[in-house]
């Protein structure tokens, strides 16, 4: 008994100089949104005999990008009657196919002009990839992107140009992040000095991005740790920023100074997708546990200083979203709640 009143007050000592009590100036937690929404959400696909990962829209057409073990990993469907249109980017070894495809749909800007890219991180290679024009034209460019030199082992990538490149090393094991800009070089560190104590050991593990975008006109990117509810601004030379704490788990807390953790399975995973333009960015935002299970999903509106506009909440957990800039909204990808063997693309307004 006395040992629970200890351990429950240590945990109140926790919450309160952690969550609340903190000194750090660059962190900013956030309580509250300024606006909660709550959209109608409608369903308007099936899926079924596939296992799609992400959702990407065009002027005319819905793609759905699908997990490696497709024969087929992109599918294009119609926006308006959703009628299958199209399937290309076949798995394989050959010149226009892919062993897996990490990233699709990202922009890659080279001498003014902008095309998209599809990236596959098993072989690592980066290949021009057509989502603008209607179907029929030719969607796997025939050259791949060249990536620098620097980058010479396994990484995803989130941005390319000609001039800057971003990317998540896959191993983690000493940088968050590798910038090659301007010809130079950038390794970026875990932080020096965390907001809690973290044994070494578990950087890599509570860093791990699983989220991130760019504001080339502001010149940073945010980043979103896995085990951390929070974004993280980074300039592109590499230098932190600041930070906005959505949540911090007491337990995460309490383990992360034992190597390699006690028991990560019963932490919250932060799952995020974030999609930025030049004054804010849509952050989808989902937990995932073994104890829990996965939450509902939220979608968090800051601005690019970190500052909270508005939250939409969900009433089923959503998974991938693309934003439609012609109508003016969002598309997502979400489970079917009593059958895992299909998944619904839904539609909701701003």
């Amino acid at each position: 008994m006395i040992k629970n009143i200890s351990r429950f007050v240590v945990l109140l000592i926790l919450i309160f100089s952690y969550c609340k009590g903190k000194e750090d100036p660059n962190e900013t937690f956030i309580d509250d949104f300024p606006q909660e929404l709550k959209p109608n959400v409608k369903i308007v696909k099936e899926l079924h005999n596939a296992i799609p990962n992400r959702i990407i829209v065009n002027d005319s057409l819905v793609f759905i990008v699908n997990s490696n073990n497709e024969d087929t990993l992109i599918n294009a469907y119609d926006k308006v009657s959703f009628e299958l249109k199209e399937s290309f980017a076949l798995k394989g070894d050959g010149p226009k196919e892919f062993r897996s495809i990490g990233l699709v749909g990202q922009q890659f800007f080279k001498n003014g002009s902008s095309t998209d890219y599809a990236y596959d991180y098993s072989s690592q290679k980066v290949v021009d990839i057509n989502l603008i024009s209607e179907v029929g034209d030719n969607r796997i460019g025939e050259s791949h992107i060249e990536l620098p030199q620097f980058f010479n082992g396994f990484f995803k990538f989130f941005f390319i140009s000609d001039s800057l490149t971003i990317s998540i090393p896959l191993d983690r094991a000493e940088n968050r992040f590798k910038i090659y800009k301007d010809g130079v070089e950038i390794n970026v560190p875990y932080f020096s000095n965390p907001p809690f104590e973290i044994n070494n050991e578990n950087l890599s593990n509570i860093y791990a991005n699983v989220g991130f975008s760019i504001n080339e006109k502001k010149r940073i990117f945010v980043g979103a740790p896995n085990l951390l509810g929070q974004y993280d601004f980074f300039n592109f030379n590499g230098d932190y920023l600041y930070t906005s704490v959505i949540d911090r788990d007491v337990n995460l807390i309490e383990q992360a100074t034992v190597p390699d953790f006690v028991d990560q399975r019963v932490l919250p995973h932060y799952i995020t997708e974030i999609i930025g333009d030049e004054e804010k960015f849509y952050s989808l935002f989902f937990t995932m546990s073994a104890s829990n299970g996965l939450s509902n999903s939220v979608i968090h509106v800051l601005d690019w200083e970190g500052n909270p506009i508005s939250k939409y909440v969900f009433d089923r957990v959503i998974f991938s979203f693309a934003f439609d800039r012609v109508d003016n909204c969002f598309y997502g990808l979400s489970y079917n709640a009593t059958d895992d063997d299909y998944f619904y693309i839904v539609k909701w307004e701003l």
